[in-house]
């Protein structure tokens, strides 16, 4: 019994990692729509959110963004304040927002 908790407990692990692993190959191909570069400002931001490929990708992750939020949507990414968002805070952005998110829902 010990040893088949055990395994489960591995493939339940082994589950997580492969569906972050998914999770940061999906907001990577995101990153890739809004920038073409290490990071984007808010015009081209609201410019590479106009494209439906971005909202599916973004609704992939969990997170429907409506064109009335995007600059705030920018805002909320840009976590240093400096007026670009790079691909670390994007990752990190979305995590948070999506976390908030499930939170609130529950």
């Amino acid at each position: 019994t010990k040893n088949m908790l055990s395994k489960d407990e591995t493939n339940m692990l082994m589950e997580s990692i492969e569906q972050r692993k998914q999770w940061m190959q999906d907001v990577k191909l995101l990153w890739s729509f809004v920038s073409d570069d290490e990071e984007v400002d808010l015009p081209t931001f609201l410019i590479r959110m106009d494209d439906f490929r971005c909202q599916a990708l973004f609704r992939k992750l969990g997170m429907d963004v409506a064109a009335e939020n995007t600059t705030g949507l920018f805002h909320l990414l840009d976590l240093d304040g400096n007026g670009y968002v790079n691909l670390d805070e994007f990752a990190l952005g979305i995590q948070m927002l999506h976390g908030a998110a499930k939170n609130i829902d529950m």
